[in-house]
Formats: structure tokens, C-alpha cells, sequence
């Protein structure tokens, strides 16, 4: 892993624990884990050694849900392709909600218990979640409403700003389009 990016996440990690009142620590927690992840290169460099050829399958399917969602190449609430999606959380989700969810999972996310499959080296993007409210209020579908601390910007804004090449859009790639190229380059398919 580059020094900067332990040093950063290093920092960032001990920041968030200031935090009083947080409640989504641990396993388990994974409302903010459905959702596109966008991650420094050498962040992904550090995290693709840790991924499983199963893992790739799933980010490749998720490619293809994600494109045929935003090219609006299925309406899914006409063709029913799902009636209710359930969750880890058993939180219950109308057919949209279900397929935005399916569709931006992180694939790195262990759907049976909730866990981050490589939490000790996840983005930074990952580390500056945070909520006061129950954490099941930040699930697909919850009618609750995640209540992020207003400190919680505060940090994300201090640290990401010690690193300019953060800045640097051309550096920033989403998780799983590098899970895809990661599938062709080991020699799968996508």
C-alpha cells in the first residue's frame, strides 16, 4: 500500500473514532455501502489483491445492471422483474429501490453478514461514513432518515484535503469499474 494512502487512512480512521454518538461501527452496518464507490487508484491497487474471482463476477454483473439502470434500457417498475428484494437488514424494498440496490452493492460488501470483505483497507470514501441514527435507517428502502453529525464534514473535508492528487479526477476511478478491468486483466470475462 502507498504511505500516503496508510497515512490518510490512518488519520481518517482515528478522526471518525472522535466522533461521539456514531452508531453504525462494525459488521453489520452497511446502509452506505449501496451505493457507487469512487476510490483513488492507488487506494484500488491496494485493495485488488484482496479480491475473489467471485467477487469480480458480481462487480461485472453489476456493471451490466448499472448501465442498463442509467441508459434506461429496461423500465423495471413496468416489467416487474422483481416484486420485493430482502436484504441482510430484512429491510423490504419496492422494485426500483430493489434494483438501484442490487445495482450499486459493493460487490466487496459479504451479503450474508453484512461485512466488508476488506474493511482494513477500504477507501477513504468508506471510512467518512457516519450516522447518529439507527444505522437501519440508511438501508435501501428504510422509511427512516440517516442522521449524518455535522462534524462528520468537517473531518472528510480536513483530511481529503491534505492529499491533492485526491483533486486529481483522473486518479479517481469507481470500484467496480476497476473490479471489471481487474476480471479481464486476470484473464475473465466481463
Amino acid at each position: 500500500m502507498k504511505t500516503w494512502v496508510a497515512v490518510v487512512h490512518r488519520e481518517m480512521d482515528h478522526r471518525m473514532r472522535q466522533v461521539k454518538g456514531l452508531s453504525c461501527r462494525g459488521a453489520g452496518c452497511f446502509g452506505c455501502c449501496h451505493g457507487p464507490v469512487i476510490a483513488h487508484e492507488d487506494e484500488i491497487e491496494a485493495i485488488l489483491p484482496l479480491v475473489t474471482e467471485a467477487q469480480l463476477v458480481l462487480a461485472a454483473q453489476a456493471a451490466a445492471v448499472q448501465a442498463a439502470v442509467l441508459a434506461q434500457a429496461v423500465n423495471v417498475e413496468k416489467a416487474g422483474y422483481l416484486t420485493n428484494v430482502t436484504f441482510p437488514s430484512e429491510a423490504t424494498v419496492t422494485r426500483k429501490q430493489g434494483v438501484e440496490a442490487l445495482a450499486y452493492r459493493c460487490p466487496l460488501l459479504d451479503p450474508a453478514s453484512g461485512a466488508c470483505t476488506v474493511y482494513a483497507h477500504r477507501p477513504l470514501v468508506c471510512r467518512g461514513f457516519g450516522v447518529s441514527s439507527p444505522p437501519a435507517n440508511c438501508a435501501p428502502g428504510s422509511k427512516g432518515k440517516a442522521v449524518v453529525p455535522p462534524e462528520i464534514e468537517q473531518i472528510r473535508d480536513e483530511v481529503l484535503g491534505t492529499v491533492p492528487s485526491l483533486r486529481d479526477r483522473r486518479r479517481l476511478v469507481t470500484l467496480v469499474d476497476a473490479l471489471v478491468a481487474e476480471q479481464q486483466r486476470r484473464g475473465g470475462t466481463a
